[in-house]
């Protein structure tokens, strides 16, 4: 099938997928076919080029503005005003403020991992994060500011390149329904 095809692991480990030798998506091919996806797994994935390229990102720090510790302060301080609405709601049963809180304290443990070197380092050795720390800030800075001219392409290029994973999603689900009526 198209799914099992070298050229799709091709595709695949262009974009960013890693594969080892040994996986049955790979050992299967010929020996021919194996050489080329071992080539392709040496060069630089669009991951890895898109990871370098949002790590060099300039205007994280202007002047007296570092984008950063500014972001930071302004996500605890919003936090901090769910929490105060949340325990001054009349309207919520004790429960449900639990809840409310419970999630809020998700959210938050989400962003100090951004914040976080260390956590966000752990996150990365357990693969739940592929793009260095460096490149998530500069990627939040590109979406947050996405409407400056200075934005827009970059804004471009990232969203252009989660429709291509949301498209790829969406063609193996697809491909996966025909092989089940197959």
């Amino acid at each position: 099938s198209g799914f099992e095809s070298y050229q799709f692991r091709l595709f695949e480990v262009r974009l960013g997928i890693k594969y080892e030798l040994t996986s049955p998506l790979i050992s299967r091919l010929s020996e021919s076919q194996q050489q080329l996806v071992t080539e392709a797994l040496a060069s630089p994935s669009l991951l890895e080029l898109v990871e370098r390229w949002l790590s060099r990102t300039p205007l994280l720090t202007i002047d007296d503005f570092t984008f950063w510790s500014d972001y930071q302060s302004e996500i605890k301080s919003r936090h901090a005003q769910e929490k105060d609405k949340i325990n001054a709601n009349a309207w919520m049963t004790p429960e449900e403020k639990l809840e409310r809180l419970n999630q809020l304290q998700q959210v938050e443990d989400h962003f100090n991992c951004l914040f976080d070197h260390d956590l966000y380092h752990e996150q990365i050795i357990k693969g739940e994060k592929k793009l260095s720390q460096p490149a998530i800030h500069a990627a939040l800075l590109i979406y947050i500011y996405r409407d400056q001219p200075a934005f827009h392409l970059p804004y471009m290029l990232l969203s252009s390149l989660v429709e291509i994973d949301d498209l790829l999603s969406s063609w193996r689900y697809a491909h996966i329904l025909m092989v089940q009526r197959m």
